[in-house]
Protein backbone atom coordinates (compact mmCIF):
# COMPACT_ATOMS: atom_id res chain seq x y z
CA UNK A 1 0.00 0.00 0.00
CA UNK A 2 1.20 3.62 -0.71
CA UNK A 3 2.00 6.03 1.62
CA UNK A 4 -0.43 8.39 0.01
CA UNK A 5 -3.36 5.34 0.43
CA UNK A 6 -2.05 5.01 3.90
CA UNK A 7 -2.93 8.30 4.74
CA UNK A 8 -5.95 8.32 2.85
CA UNK A 9 -7.45 5.56 4.84
CA UNK A 10 -5.90 7.52 8.04
CA UNK A 11 -8.17 10.20 7.25
CA UNK A 12 -11.56 8.24 6.66
CA UNK A 13 -10.54 6.05 10.10
CA UNK A 14 -10.00 9.61 12.10
CA UNK A 15 -13.68 10.71 10.50
CA UNK A 16 -15.10 7.86 11.59
CA UNK A 17 -14.01 8.11 14.89
CA UNK A 18 -14.99 12.11 14.94
CA UNK A 19 -18.11 10.70 13.88
CA UNK A 20 -18.70 7.99 16.57
CA UNK A 21 -17.73 10.86 19.71
CA UNK A 22 -20.57 12.89 18.16
CA UNK A 23 -22.77 9.93 18.91
CA UNK A 24 -21.44 9.31 22.16
CA UNK A 25 -22.02 12.51 22.91
CA UNK A 26 -25.32 12.15 21.56
CA UNK A 27 -25.87 9.15 24.06
CA UNK A 28 -25.00 11.16 26.84
CA UNK A 29 -27.21 13.80 26.39
CA UNK A 30 -29.98 11.49 25.80
CA UNK A 31 -29.15 9.24 29.06
CA UNK A 32 -28.81 12.47 31.12
CA UNK A 33 -32.76 13.49 30.01
CA UNK A 34 -33.98 10.07 30.47
CA UNK A 35 -32.04 10.52 34.26
CA UNK A 36 -34.41 13.74 34.69
CA UNK A 37 -37.14 12.24 33.77
CA UNK A 38 -37.22 9.22 35.76
CA UNK A 39 -36.52 11.59 38.89
CA UNK A 40 -39.01 14.13 37.93
CA UNK A 41 -41.82 10.77 37.19
CA UNK A 42 -40.64 9.73 41.09
CA UNK A 43 -41.46 12.78 42.58
CA UNK A 44 -44.10 13.04 41.25
CA UNK A 45 -45.08 9.36 42.29
CA UNK A 46 -43.72 9.58 45.91
CA UNK A 47 -46.05 12.84 46.25
CA UNK A 48 -49.08 11.46 44.65
CA UNK A 49 -48.91 8.07 46.78
CA UNK A 50 -46.74 8.80 50.14
CA UNK A 51 -43.19 7.23 50.16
Amino acid sequence: MKRSELALLWAEIEGGLSGLDRVVEEIERALKDLDRMLRETERVYVKAVGS
